[in-house]
């Protein structure tokens, strides 16, 4: 009789063990809340995650964004004046060679395809229609967009800062700098000189395999005669010149890793960038929604969202130093688990006692 009653404590005490676990496991899983950790490390930005604030800083996982398989990790850290964004996700094939030139010795074509690229929209006024967005009034922003793009922002270092309000989808303010398309015949001043470049008098299409790269991977323009490079060209020249814009859209810088597997990319921003017309404020202890997208070489159409067609509403919270553990100190108590662990403690000390009464 004993031994049943035994038993039966044992396997009530092992249930609610599996319940706790499971209960924890579930909860990480359906965790919607990015929370920054508080940070006085210097934070390189150069897509490698190697300082010991980001090794304890919480982590936020959205899994097989929009069923395609592909899950992003993101972390976040702020030191008081910047936020500092990680993400990474997994990707195999580097897509950065959008609108890029390719030359075999002889000619020259154009690569075209696409590029990857990872977009965050944050909520003004807890805005929750992020693709399709309603159009409510035409001067009320939106969204602050981030827009991250493998071919023409990630080569200059810098993220495409944009809005959306009523009207549509602009890009922020700049004074210079930004990403310009890197053909003769786009950037040619009149058709005389594109005549002259290309050594052909018929109308040519921007990007076509009859057009080539007006500058150089390192920005320089390229002297061109009769569609020959007077100047020495590497076998590939990049789609765009880009230069980290001066102004409001150019507030988001961003260094990248693909490392043959996976993105990298580290985000940096002030928490207040005194653009208040196009950019949110990140307050202390105030989370702000935001929604996450993912673009495989793709375009505009064939972006992933976190959510699918029903897109999931993340948030960050940033909570103020005062009530931040440390980067340096341990993370915080999980409360499940150290009752998990004590339903394990009840349960072997139950079963030392009876071997010790059998004695």
């Amino acid at each position: 009789m004993k031994t049943r009653k035994l038993y039966s404590i044992l396997f009530v005490l092992g249930f609610c063990l599996t319940v706790l676990f499971a209960a924890q496991n579930i909860a990480a899983q359906s965790t919607t809340t990015l929370t920054a950790s508080y940070t006085t490390d210097t934070i390189t930005l150069d897509g490698d995650a190697a300082e010991a604030a980001w090794a304890t800083a919480e982590a936020l996982t959205a899994t097989d964004v929009d069923g395609s398989g592909v899950d992003v990790s993101l972390k976040a850290l702020s030191d008081g004046t910047y936020l500092y964004l990680y993400a990474t996700w997994d990707d195999d094939t580097k897509s950065n060679t959008r609108k890029g030139w390719s030359y075999n010795g002889t000619s020259w074509s154009n690569v075209g395809g696409n590029e990857d690229r990872i977009a965050f929209s944050w909520g003004v006024d807890d805005a929750s229609i992020v693709c399709g967005h309603d159009p409510g009034t035409a001067d009320t922003k939106l969204f602050d967009v981030w827009h991250w793009k493998a071919s023409r922002t990630a080569v200059g270092g810098w993220v495409d800062d944009k809005y959306w309000d009523g009207s549509g989808r602009h890009s922020d303010a700049k004074t210079a700098g930004g990403y310009s398309d890197n053909s003769v015949v786009a950037q040619a001043e009149n058709a005389s000189a594109i005549t002259t470049a290309l050594g052909n008098v018929s109308a040519v299409s921007s990007f076509s395999d009859d057009d080539r790269p007006y500058w150089d991977n390192e920005g320089a323009v390229i002297s061109w005669s009769g569609g020959v490079n007077a100047t020495s060209v590497s076998d590939f020249v990049n789609g765009y010149k880009t230069v980290a814009p001066t102004g409001s859209r150019g507030d988001v810088l961003a260094e990248s890793i693909h490392d043959g597997d996976a993105w990298h990319v580290e985000f940096k921003r002030a928490l207040d960038t005194s653009n208040s017309d196009d950019d949110v404020v990140f307050e202390e202890d105030t989370p702000i929604s935001f929604y996450l997208a993912l673009f495989d070489n793709t375009g505009d159409d064939g972006h992933f969202k976190v959510g699918g067609n029903t897109p999931t509403t993340l948030s960050l919270n940033i909570p103020s130093p005062t009530t931040t553990t440390p980067t340096t100190a341990p993370p915080a108590d999980n409360l499940l688990l150290y009752a998990g662990i004590a339903a394990v403690g009840i349960v072997v000390l139950v079963v030392v006692i009876v071997l010790m009464k059998r004695r």
